[in-house]
């Protein structure tokens, strides 16, 4: 949890972190302890978001927003069962390739695959319970199989739960700590409102969807991008690793990820491009690094790159190098 608690702009109010990143490289790296996922902007621009956090009750509340149109790739977290209402600020996005809709209530499984496309001004708060905690209430409480519920992605409309829960998250992250009932907040009894909450009413819908192979697609063609950035595979390539048609390939990104396997693939290497130029000990030459990934035209990659992130190769050395710098000469004066 540490790494969600981090950051270099930060408020503290009761052991509430809020947090400012500059960089969606930050923000993602931020939430590395509930999942592992690789977040690249959808919109041209400088991205920035802000998270807020706390734990509580051994589980970890958080909420995030994002000045950018985003997509999310990757797994969530083994250790931690996801409970998040969808309001109007999360909804219209996809998650799996299903539409999100205000009122929604989201079960999102350990370990499961994170496909996710959020809107500009996006905003979603969420909390993580521990597996064994969870599945420990589920079973004694609600007399219900935990794999049943725990062990599966599924949603439910509910929009009296989902909004209810969404005042609990906000209240816990806003330093005000009372319960959703108005009494006195009770930290033991939290998880076991929260999942009686959204267990009330209507079973939580499985979704045991269609996409179910085009997940498989996406997932088999972004591994094999990913170990190839600097030679990018082309669609023959990722139809024969996919076992995939050209049609089912196309039609699988679109749905996922919301653009074609070829805007992916440039969009992963210009992120990765922004990592390397943004690190303040990387000395490597802006043309060195662009061709190391596979880019063969400087000129190219400088307008991609700005058209992408918003501000030139050049203006992101100069910005990331004086926060590095700056830090430094902060560290050299407290040990010297």
């Amino acid at each position: 949890m540490d790494h969600l608690l981090s950051g270099d702009e930060r408020e503290t109010v009761s052991s509430i972190r809020r947090t400012h990143f500059q960089s969606v490289e930050e923000f993602e790296a931020a939430l590395r302890s509930v999942w592992d996922v690789e977040i690249t902007q959808a919109e041209a621009g400088p991205g920035a978001a802000t998270l807020w956090s706390t734990t509580t009750a051994g589980c970890l509340v958080y909420g995030g927003a994002g000045n950018r149109a985003m997509v999310y790739s990757g797994r969530r977290s083994e250790g931690y069962w996801t409970l998040t209402p969808i309001t109007r600020l999360s909804a219209c996005g996809r998650y799996r390739g299903q539409v999100l809709e205000d009122g929604d209530l989201l079960f999102l499984d350990p370990g499961g695959e994170v496909f996710q496309q959020t809107r500009e001004g996006h905003r979603q708060h969420a909390i993580s319970i521990p597996v064994t905690m969870a599945e420990r209430i589920v079973a004694s409480e609600h007399g219900l199989p935990p794999e049943s519920i725990v062990r599966q992605w599924s949603r439910k409309k509910a929009p009296r739960a989902s909004a209810r829960l969404e005042r609990l998250l906000v209240q816990l992250l806003s330093g005000k700590m009372s319960a959703c009932t108005g009494t006195h907040f009770d930290e033991p009894e939290l998880v076991g409102q929260v999942i009686a909450e959204t267990l009330s009413g209507s079973a939580p819908q499985t979704l045991r969807s269609s996409l179910a192979n085009r997940r498989r697609i996406v997932s088999q063609a972004e591994e094999l991008i990913r170990t190839r950035l600097n030679h990018p595979p082309n669609v023959t390539e990722l139809c024969e690793a996919t076992y995939a048609s050209r049609r089912l390939l196309f039609n699988a990104f679109n749905e996922l990820l919301g653009r074609s396997p070829i805007a992916h693939i440039r969009i992963l290497r210009l992120h990765a491009a922004r990592r390397r130029i943004r690190s303040g000990a990387n000395e490597t030459g802006i043309q060195e690094i662009a061709t190391e990934l596979g880019f063969s035209h400087p000129g190219q990659f400088a307008i991609d790159y700005s058209r992408c992130f918003g501000e030139s190769p050049s203006h992101t050395r100069r910005f990331w190098q004086g926060i590095y710098f700056a830090k430094e000469s902060v560290l050299a004066k407290k040990t010297g």
